[in-house]
């Protein structure tokens, strides 16, 4: 009887969260599955990390042996990134991005393979090889919408606010509920904000939606 009862304990102490000798893997998966926020820091890091990788994979083996012409690095545009794409999860929400916005599209569902795919020029990138891999599109693999990136300067703003004003006219006209909640975002570098794009985006803002300006 007491061998029977050491054991069960022992069986019950293995499977325990508390147990000593559990993993760490193990722990990190219990904590993720009951903390939603943790599990959004660890996959906005996770994210960061991997562009950063990518860039320097990039840099220091893929440029100088001549396998790529040009290199647009993303570093120090990480973090904001990969925090944005994990909060824009509704059906409804779109953002487009510009030539340093790859940790972005990695937070939203774009893999690695698929970026070094498109920095090669090879068919199974997004673009299938047609054009520099930076330049981006992703339909819905994790809620938001990422229209194809603009080749022109601060041709990114034009457009986001279009999706904008569909969410409102959605919302408050067709009163559908299946917008309600959903946001539009461009990124973009600070050269663009001087270009007619951005202020043509920010004159009809005033009209129908709220527009706010965020630097990385």
């Amino acid at each position: 009887m007491d061998m029977e009862l050491l054991e069960n304990g022992r069986r019950q102490a293995s499977t325990s969260p508390l147990d000593l000798g559990a993993s760490r893997t193990e722990t990190s998966h219990m904590h993720q599955a009951t903390d939603p926020m943790r599990a959004g820091w660890l996959a906005a890091i996770r994210t960061a990390m991997t562009s950063r990788a990518i860039d320097l994979i990039e840099e220091r083996e893929l440029l100088p042996s001549g396998k790529l012409r040009h290199q647009f690095s993303a570093r120090g545009h990480e973090l904001l990134q990969a925090v944005l794409a994990e909060n824009l999860r509704h059906p409804r929400d779109a953002a487009m991005g510009y030539y340093r916005s790859r940790p972005f599209l990695l937070g939203a569902g774009l893999t690695p393979r698929e970026a070094f795919a498109g920095s090669l020029g090879l068919s199974t990138g997004r673009t299938a090889g047609r054009d520099v891999g930076v330049v981006l599109n992703l339909p819905p693999r994790r809620g938001v919408t990422v229209l194809p990136t603009s080749g022109d300067v601060g041709g990114q703003y034009t457009p986001i606010a279009g999706w904008a004003q569909a969410i409102v006219y959605h919302t408050t006209v067709l009163r559908n509920p299946q917008w309600e909640g959903s946001i539009a975002v461009a990124m973009g570098g600070d050269a663009s904000v001087a270009t007619g794009g951005f202020w043509s985006a920010l004159t009809f803002s005033d009209h129908s939606f709220s527009a706010h300006v965020v630097g990385d």
